[in-house]
């Protein structure tokens, strides 16, 4: 889909990190099956040229846009990984509070809903 002389609509007074943000929160492009199984490929090319008339161009996955994915390992812990390496007793409240400091803590899961229905979800912790 090619878009040309659009006039004075509030999406394309977006940041180019805001349009991708939307495009793949809002819109079809961010599909969420991806997040729990392999689907369809589709490669998506955003080519922007901003109010400034800077130019961007950047191929976006067919995938709806998670917090965890922009983050580096150091800021990111599974709560499943935290629940196995630090249950035992050994493991000290500060280096529990070590583990988590500064990072988000993600769990993707699912659970049965009115006995057949499986709702699958991804959820973020930020500890303060």
């Amino acid at each position: 889909m090619i878009l040309k002389n659009v006039t004075d609509l509030p999406f394309f007074d977006l940041t180019f990190n805001q349009l991708k943000y939307v495009l793949r929160t809002r819109t079809s492009i961010g599909k969420t099956k991806i997040l729990w199984e392999d689907d369809i490929k589709i490669k998506i090319n955003l080519e922007f040229i901003d109010q400034n008339g800077e130019e961007f161009e950047e191929e976006l996955p067919f995938k709806y846009f998670i917090l965890t994915e922009g983050l580096n390992e150091h800021e990111k812990i599974d709560l499943e990984y935290f629940k196995t390496h630090y249950k035992d007793a050994l493991k000290t409240d500060a280096e529990k509070r070590q583990a988590l400091f500064g990072k988000v803590i993600n769990y993707k899961g699912e659970f049965v809903h009115n006995s057949n229905r499986k709702i699958k979800f991804y959820s973020y912790f930020m500890p303060g």
